[in-house]
């Protein structure tokens, strides 16, 4: 336990260093909760789309390309602890910083239940985003559905989320609350789910945003 304790704090260490805000809406993430001590990592490239009303039909445009890393620790029978990064190219030469630290709960008395099709966490996420003149935070609030008797090789899972958003741009002391609700569906694909997985994932903010992408995930 202390060891995985140790571990997510040099990770936490190792991702803070190094230098308008794009909210991620991509999880890679089920229902699951690991065992206490516990350990994954994952993985994951992220591509976001933005509409356009430029043109006289409205078009969806590839803009942000994010390659990010986490970390999964288990800290007690019904709960994990992650710390997430993203960096985010938002133009040639201007890059967002994205630092998510999650406490994930499983949810029901029949969670643990071997012959539970359906199996439900909820997430406790706080987003930090940050680039050279601008900070933003992010209480991001989501349910995971994971349906895990699709088959020995595949599970599912839907994760709708609320955006809680407050905008600050250093030197301005002015903030703007904002609010937002988004959806994202992956699948986790693998030879044996216990150990590894591929996870596709595609996600829509609002009526303005479309995410898609992939991760890798290990358990340790």
């Amino acid at each position: 336990m202390m060891r995985a304790i140790r571990l997510l704090i040099f990770f936490i260490l190792s991702l803070a260093v190094g230098s308008c805000m794009i909210p991620v809406n991509l999880n890679y993430e089920t229902a699951e909760i690991r065992e206490k001590g516990d350990v994954a990592f994952t993985g994951s490239l992220s591509q976001q789309a933005q509409r356009s009303y430029e043109l006289k039909d409205t078009n969806w445009l590839p803009e942000e390309l994010g390659f990010g890393v986490r970390m999964d620790v288990g800290v007690g029978e019904r709960s994990n602890l992650s710390v997430r990064y993203e960096n985010t190219f938002i133009s040639y030469d201007l890059r967002q910083n994205f630092i998510e630290l999650q406490w994930k709960i499983a949810l029901g008395k029949h969670y643990f239940d071997p012959d539970n099709e359906l199996k439900i966490a909820i997430g406790i996420p706080m987003q930090f985003y940050f680039y050279e003149g601008y900070e933003g935070y992010i209480l991001n609030p989501r349910l995971y559905f994971t349906f895990f008797t699709l088959s020995q090789n595949f599970r599912l899972t839907a994760i709708p989320k609320a955006f809680v958003i407050y905008d600050y741009f250093v030197g301005s002391n002015v903030g703007f609350p904002l609010f937002g609700f988004g959806m994202s569906f992956n699948g986790a694909l693998s030879t044996n789910l216990e150990k590894w997985a591929i996870m596709p994932e595609v996600g829509i903010l609002g009526d303005e945003s479309l995410s898609f992408g992939c991760g890798v995930v290990f358990k340790f």
